[in-house]
């Protein structure tokens, strides 16, 4: 007697007509007891007919798809059915044959690997004779039946997982199944916990499907929520045998089985209430002692996950952008000139697979590449995060990333989602916590209270060690989409106040680690400015503050802009004539000199100088800031006539008002001493540079970078001397105090390396000098770009070695690029343009000689 097979037809109903007709030429195959169909209609009356189809589909060993243009357009079997008994195929737990009824486009659909019927692949309606196709069709099951005669029924495993494992992961799957796999192989119960969208479901279908052969039983529960979790549990009955119709005998059923049966593994998925499912409910699910395991997947953090759950955890986490571009170039088969942007559309999307796979899913449903995809991303992210279309979605994801970082933060109280929406306006890295202690009015105590719920569900990040917060770029930017524009201005008013109250005080050294550590959240401060038109004086403050940190750290194109913005923000609301418009005027000055840019500094600052003189009178400490920051300008530019005189008034302003020995006294003599260097005057220089060295050893301390300015000059003084005994050691200082207190890329750096470069040179010890001058000219370039006056001068003094040892191959070019940009930014005349010119002279001379 023949070992008859289920078999389950998945159609369309417009089809209906065609499937009876399929069924009256495998009659005979029935008869014969090879075969035992099932289709929809045999659903009785009150029956609950999903999840019977369901039960059938995952019951049957044979699965007919009968495909048609209707097939396509029918949610269940196209988006459930097909699915899910492709994934049963892929398992070799049942045998899927499409049937082509119609005529209708199949490029590109899931099943195409798999051999397809009537003969051809063409389609019934297609045949000259319907009946000849269907004949067709029952002979060559009925040859698959008879060459591979169904075994006798095994114990049966049953395996019963919603997802088609045939799609890409969202993680590696290698490493994440080991880890999952040794976890489960000594745990009764195992939680994997992430953000929303990390891959926690995709885990667990997979490793159900990988390690289904280590298990007796592969079951899987919803635990959204409470009452379909109970409900799934109830509906384990029927999978398992039971035929009992009322819940609690439903539930007391599955209870008996798993108590009876051992080495099963069941799967609770989307556990993210602890409400709704904690250790104590699932007492009444599970029975004790465990004789199978429990994989959950989690949304909460690790440590509420063991405390609810009574279990062990795995962790996963976005991807890195390397990570990240990797997959993307898996899934849309990238080349790898592709992969830079790759990389900035994972960085994009803060590496969340769920929102890769996203990506991955529009761009093949539109074709419009990477790029196309990026471009579209910067103007339209909330449609593409939160797609309509569901094949612009993940296919075994049912929400989309938008909906899923919601549901995660409707779980939150009103005080958690209020702390997280004053970070999502401070960006998302590294937040200091003091900000929003002072944003809340919370103390430690109370910060904990309110950051405890939103860390229970993986919405923000917390690093104890630096005491900052991080929000993932996505839960930011879902959180900025709800909330209304109006609310978000007056929000980020208030953290500029509260920022500008907190930055410290940029002009002292001491200040600066503080100063570092509220730079990103100020930066996301002076955006949100802009955003906003928040147009106020504490705004403009804020930016200057900002703009003058990052100025001395060298950070100069991040502090242009908010110069400029602080200035237009003064001007707007102060007036052209406010100090405090002088003191803007002045900061944009200074970084324009920095740059080299003297034609745009020199306005400013005679701009600067006569609203003070004006406002503030001519013996006003920020006037005489204003005559010294002028005559250095002018120094720079070679005219010395008129820097000498606006030096002289300055010093005698400071000495008079600040007095002897006040900071800024000593600038004055140190810049004094600086030009009378420059115009040979050594007597008159050197007891000025030692008066400032004194003051700021004094003042500032041996560690200051000023200290280290003064070293450095007085040793350039000895040097011009030549007295090297006296300048190395100096130099040697000045260097180790730059490096130690600005870092190894400031330029105040590269000028300390040029110049112990120099008195090497000086010394004969080219050797030493070259690399000092090669780490110079490096710095200066990177910093300060190609076209700056102290790149130049690396470049004639690194000439100037070459020429030395007669390199002329070498030292040509470089004072033909040193003296291109001298005539550039100084002019023709300037004395620097005029000795580089005339070294490039004698060195082509030198060279035609040779």
């Amino acid at each position: 007697m023949p070992n008859p097979r289920k078999l389950f037809y998945s159609y369309a109903h417009e089809d209906e007509h065609m499937r009876d007709q399929l069924a009256k030429h495998l009659a005979l195959l029935a008869e014969q007891g090879h075969i035992e169909p099932w289709h929809d209609r045999e659903i009785g009356a009150g029956q609950a007919w999903e999840q019977r189809i369901l039960a059938e589909l995952d019951a049957a060993d044979i699965i007919l798809l009968l495909i048609s243009p209707a097939f396509f357009a029918s949610n269940f079997c196209h988006n459930i059915e097909m699915p899910r008994a492709l994934a049963r195929h892929k398992a070799q737990t049942a045998l899927v044959i499409p049937i082509k009824l119609r005529p209708c486009d199949t490029d590109g659909a899931r099943f195409m690997h798999l051999q397809c019927l009537p003969k051809n692949f063409l389609a019934v309606t297609e045949w000259p004779n319907t009946d000849a196709a269907y004949a067709d069709i029952a002979a060559r099951i009925r040859a698959i039946i008879t060459k591979h005669p169904k075994p006798p029924t095994p114990p049966a495993q049953l395996f019963h997982i919603p997802y088609d494992d045939a799609h890409g992961f969202y993680f590696d799957p290698k490493q994440h199944l080991a880890q999952l796999h040794s976890l489960l192989g000594s745990h009764a119960r195992v939680a994997v916990c992430g953000l929303g969208g990390v891959g926690k479901t995709r885990l667990a279908s997979h490793y159900a499907s990988h390690h289904r052969a280590d298990y007796s039983a592969v079951l899987w529960l919803s635990a959204l929520s409470a009452d379909l979790f109970a409900q799934d549990y109830a509906q384990l009955a029927l999978r398992l045998g039971g035929v009992a119709d009322k819940h609690e005998q439903q539930c007391a059923y599955v209870y008996h089985w798993l108590s009876t049966h051992t080495q099963w593994l069941l799967v609770i998925d989307n556990a993210d209430d602890p409400a709704s499912l904690n250790s104590q409910l699932l007492q009444g699910y599970l029975p004790q002692p465990a004789t199978g395991k429990v994989l959950i997947t989690s949304q909460l953090q690790t440590y509420s996950a063991e405390r609810y759950f009574a279990c062990t955890c795995l962790s996963l986490h976005s991807f890195t952008d390397q990570h990240g571009s990797q997959y993307l170039q898996q899934q849309l088969k990238l080349a790898d000139a592709e992969l830079a942007s790759a990389r900035a559309l994972s960085n994009a999307l803060g590496g969340l697979p769920l929102a890769l796979a996203h990506a991955c899913a529009y761009i093949r449903a539109t074709q419009c590449g990477l790029a196309g995809y990026l471009s579209a991303y910067q103007q339209h992210r909330h449609a593409l995060l939160n797609p309509e279309n569901p094949l612009y979605r993940s296919p075994d994801h049912d929400l989309p990333v938008y909906a899923t970082l919601q549901l995660s933060l409707g779980r939150l109280p009103e005080t958690s989602i209020g702390l997280l929406q004053h970070c999502a306006l401070l960006h998302y890295p590294d937040i200091p916590e003091e900000v929003l202690c002072a944003a809340l009015n919370l103390d430690e105590f109370a910060l904990n209270t309110h950051l405890q719920p939103a860390l229970q569900y993986h919405l923000i990040q917390r690093d104890p060690s630096q005491h900052s917060l991080s929000l993932h770029r996505l839960v930011q930017q879902v959180l900025v989409w709800a909330m209304p524009e109006a609310d978000q201005r007056v929000l980020m008013e208030h953290l500029v106040a509260v920022l500008d109250g907190l930055f410290p005080k940029p002009g002292k050294v001491e200040n600066w680690p503080n100063c570092e550590r509220l730079t990103n959240s100020g930066l996301a401060c002076a955006q949100g400015i802009n955003t906003y038109n928040l147009a106020t004086v504490t705004a403009a403050h804020l930016l200057n503050q900002l703009g003058y940190y990052l100025n001395a750290k060298a950070y100069y194109a991040l502090a242009l802009p908010l110069f400029q913005q602080a200035l237009d923000i003064y001007k707007s609301v102060l007036g052209d004539n406010h100090p405090d418009t002088a003191t803007s005027l002045n900061n944009l000055a200074a970084l324009y000199k920095t740059q080299g840019d003297y034609a745009q500094a020199l306005p400013l600052y005679q701009q600067a100088l006569d609203i003070r003189k004006t406002v503030l009178g001519d013996k006003h400490p920020d006037t005489a800031s204003s005559l010294n920051n002028l005559a250095a300008l002018y120094e720079s530019l070679g005219d010395y006539t008129l820097a000498l005189p606006l030096y002289q008034q300055a010093l005698d302003i400071r000495k008079t008002v600040l007095g002897d020995g006040h900071p800024d006294t000593a600038s004055s003599l140190n810049n004094l001493a600086l030009l009378y260097k420059a115009q040979g005057d050594y007597a008159q220089a050197l007891p000025l540079y030692q008066q400032a060295l004194d003051i700021r050893k004094t003042i500032l301390g041996d560690r200051h970078p000023n200290t280290a300015s003064s070293l450095n000059n007085l040793a350039g003084l000895y040097k011009s001397l030549g007295d090297y005994a006296q300048a190395l050691p100096l130099y040697q200082q000045a260097l180790d105090i730059k490096k130690t207190v600005l870092g190894d890329r400031h330029p105040t750096t590269a000028s300390s390396l040029n110049n112990l470069a120099g008195l090497y040179y000086a010394l004969g010890d080219y050797a030493q000098a070259l690399p000092l001058y090669q780490q110079a000219l490096d710095i200066r370039k990177a910093v300060l770009g190609d076209g700056h006056p102290d790149t130049a001068g690396s470049l004639n003094n690194l000439a100037y070695l070459y020429d030395s040892l007669g390199d002329y191959a070498q030292a040509l070019p470089l004072y033909a690029q040193a003296l291109k940009i001298f005539q550039q930014v100084l002019g023709e005349a300037h004395p620097t343009t005029k000795g580089v010119a005339e070294n490039y002279r004698l060195a082509q001379l030198q060279a035609a000689k040779k």
